[in-house]
């Protein structure tokens, strides 16, 4: 790797690192889900908003590298600091073996960006579920425990047995 590409080619290395330790959290984040621990599922929820935060902390500085990296090309920067295109378009300005070096790590980039939202959308569809069936529990239970909101002429509420004793016999 030459000098030109270092710290570019260490910041993405920063970025699959973060990126990678996001992946091993959205699974615990999906095993504290399955399991219903709510303590482990707020810690998850806690480092995911800390390691998003690196991620945009890596993000400012890869954009700087790519900018270095394009004026030592002679390239304009708006051309090539456009995403992963931009940064596709930069390793193919480079010679070998920068420029396999910068597409592999842009496609192992790729890759696990692709797998760590794919689980993270699946875990939002599990905690979606959980959601939907604690509603549905919910108006159950208010529903089968409460009595029914009826007033008698007197203004008093009408007395009814709680139809949950009903539950309890069962």
């Amino acid at each position: 790797m030459s000098a030109l590409i270092d710290p570019l080619m260490s910041v993405l290395d920063s970025v699959l690192r973060v990126e990678a330790q996001l992946g091993c959290l959205i699974q615990a984040e999906k095993d504290a889900l399955v399991g219903g621990n709510t303590t482990d599922l707020s810690l998850c929820l806690i480092e995911k908003e800390s390691l998003l935060g690196r991620l945009r902390y890596f993000s400012e500085r890869l954009r700087d590298a790519v900018s270095s990296v394009a004026d030592q090309l002679g390239e304009k920067e708006a051309g090539l600091a456009g995403g992963s295109n931009g940064l596709r378009r930069l390793a193919e300005r480079l010679s070998e073996p920068d420029r396999s070096d910068m597409i592999s790590a842009l496609q192992r980039l790729g890759d696990l960006t692709l797998k760590v939202r794919m689980s993270n959308q699946v875990n939002g569809l599990a905690s979606q579920v959980g959601l939907r069936r604690m509603g549905a529990l919910s108006g159950f239970l208010k529903g089968s425990l409460s009595g029914p909101s009826v007033y008698q002429a007197t203004g008093r509420w009408k007395e009814t047995a709680l139809r949950g004793r009903t539950l309890g016999r069962g």
